[in-house]
């Protein structure tokens, strides 16, 4: 999906993760800068029942933070992992059952949480956020995929500075 630009109310849809569900819906989940306010909004998604030639309007998930990819449970809700950066960033999962809409706050569950300290800084615009993408940020881009046996693998790098990180995993277990 060509992400969208809201530019009438200066909002930018990116950093884009989507997953095919087994009846091929494709979900596709936005990282959103508001940048007239200079901040981050709830994760957005919207789905294509089409193989991507046409998507339903946008939602917003209620989750604050930069998405990763999603994966389908074998139960068939949708967990998505997600990097929560409002204090120190941790790499965090909600469960959703109603197709990937909404996720429960009671579901959440952190896989991975350095003591790092804040990664984020005041932003005037899309230039300070990419700023801070490059410089500050040593933990993301957190990947799913959902195993034959029902179990989740989840792989992120991580590290102590936004110049020195590795590549970790956690898997999470479905009983």
């Amino acid at each position: 999906m060509q992400p969208p630009h809201d530019t009438e109310h200066k909002v930018c849809y990116g950093d884009q993760r989507a997953t095919v569900l087994k009846d091929g819906t494709v979900l596709d989940y936005f990282w959103t800068f508001h940048s007239g306010a200079g901040k981050y909004l709830n994760i957005h998604a919207s789905a294509s029942d089409d193989s991507g030639r046409s998507w339903r309007p946008l939602w917003d998930t209620g989750i604050d933070g930069q998405p990763g990819t999603p994966a389908q449970l074998a139960d068939g809700r949708i967990a998505l992992i997600y990097i929560d950066r409002s204090g120190s960033p941790a790499i965090k999962m909600r469960v959703s059952d109603n197709g990937g809409r909404t996720f429960l706050a009671q579901t959440e569950l952190v896989l991975h949480q350095p003591s790092l300290g804040v990664q984020t800084r005041d932003k005037q615009n899309v230039k300070d956020m990419w700023t801070e993408f490059q410089t500050l940020y040593s933990i993301g881009h957190a990947d799913s995929k959902a195993l034959a046996n029902g179990d989740l693998i989840v792989v992120f790098y991580t590290g102590p500075k936004a110049d020195e990180t590795h590549i970790a995993w956690v898997r999470v277990s479905s009983s």
